[in-house]
């Protein structure tokens, strides 16, 4: 009797299973379950001593009719019932909610975070219909947050366009990263743009999102090209020789005159050739040197630099004596590509201290070696013996 109440037990178990998976409701429903363990709860603490007793065998009988009846009635109403139960669309109504709550706040999220940006947030769709952010708009100089491509190509400079979209169109999924500057009209007057994108795929549909900050210096504080600004002068770098000269620091000493900045300026404008300086200052700097008090602005397009450490004086000797690539730069800006080639005279003030002007005196020397008509090399060391 135990074995079949055992399997009587599994097999309305089994039924249970087959409702839940013919039942579309989403809410876990445990009645039937805890159904039946309080009644085989009941029948082990009430008839545990006469499981061989008729009285049992009853009790077993109406045990399985009664759930297998109001299992089946259940079963039937489940099949036959078409469209969702009360109760499952309030829990649908209830999920949405959630949803639309959670897509709300993190919309605001969103929004907010574009709102505290200093740089102008622009999205591209498949479509190649754009949004802007309200900063986007004030920078390109566009009047409606929606725009086209069109409108954008316009306001680019007519030699940056192609560079620009050749940045957009060699996109690819291993490869969804650009960044590219150009120059726009604004209000009449020229201003350049750097800008940082990524290519978005979502469901085999291509998508965009840019981000643009600008470049000129006269009316943006955070330009790239600042640098040249704020480099510290030649009364600080006299001032920096005079404390190492006292401390009997050993250093080596950088004149550099960037000479073909010039030919630039005459080619391009003058505002290329600051960007071309500003940014080969900031690789100067990145390879040789981390202290921005160790680059100096002596005037013009002559620039000075002090090294400190051995080793990196080792690899700046090393680059001019070996291919050079450390220090000739070749940079592109929108559509304006071109390298600069400096002249550099390097000399050094060694555990005897030399004066500063002794040490500015043989760098000068050593610089004008360089800039003898058909001279090879483009850098000299001083040497005392010549």
């Amino acid at each position: 009797m135990v074995l079949y109440f055992l399997l009587a037990n599994i097999g309305i178990l089994f039924l249970f299973i087959i409702i839940k998976l013919f039942a579309k409701t989403r809410k876990k429903d445990y009645t039937y379950l805890l159904l039946i363990i309080g009644l085989i709860g009941i029948a082990y603490f009430y008839f545990i001593e006469t499981f061989e007793h008729s009285y049992f065998t009853y009790f077993t009988y109406g045990y399985i009719t009664l759930l297998s009846l109001i299992l089946a009635i259940k079963l039937i109403i489940r099949v036959l019932q078409k469209d969702a139960t009360k109760e499952d669309i309030h829990e649908l109504e209830d999920d949405l909610e959630r949803v639309n709550n959670a897509s709300e706040l993190l919309r605001k999220r969103f929004i907010s975070t574009l709102e505290l940006l200093n740089d102008g947030v622009a999205f591209k769709d498949e479509d190649n219909k754009y949004f802007g952010t309200d900063k986007y708009m004030k920078l390109i100089g566009l009047k409606f947050n929606e725009f086209s491509e069109e409108e954008l190509l316009e306001k680019i400079h007519r030699d940056d366009v192609l560079e620009y979209q050749k940045n957009i169109k060699n996109l690819t999924k291993r490869n969804p990263v650009y960044k590219t500057t150009y120059r726009i009209k604004n209000n009449d007057e020229i201003i350049w743009i750097k800008e940082v994108g990524k290519l978005i795929i979502n469901d085999k549909k291509n998508s965009y999102i840019s981000l643009i900050k600008p470049m000129d210096v006269k009316l943006f504080p955070e330009s790239e090209i600042d640098l040249l600004n704020t480099l510290p002068t030649i009364q600080k770098m006299k001032i920096e020789m005079q404390r190492l000269k006292s401390s009997k620091t050993p250093y080596y000493f950088v004149l550099i005159q960037l000479s073909n900045i010039p030919n630039i300026n005459e080619k391009y404008g003058r505002d290329i050739g600051d960007l071309f300086m500003g940014e080969y200052l900031k690789k100067l700097r990145y390879n040789f040197i981390k202290d921005e008090q160790s680059l100096y602005r002596i005037e013009g397009i002559k620039f000075a630099m002090i090294l400190r450490n051995e080793k990196k004086y080792e690899v700046l000797k090393r680059a001019l004596t070996g291919t050079g690539e450390l220090m000739n730069f070749s940079m592109q800006f929108g559509g304006v590509e071109h390298s600069v080639y400096p002249n550099l005279g390097i000399t050094m003030s060694p555990y005897e201290p030399k004066s500063v002007e002794l040490v500015l005196q043989e760098a000068t020397s050593a610089l004008k070696e360089t800039l003898i008509p058909n001279t090879k090399k483009n850098y000299a060391f001083f040497d005392e013996n010549i």
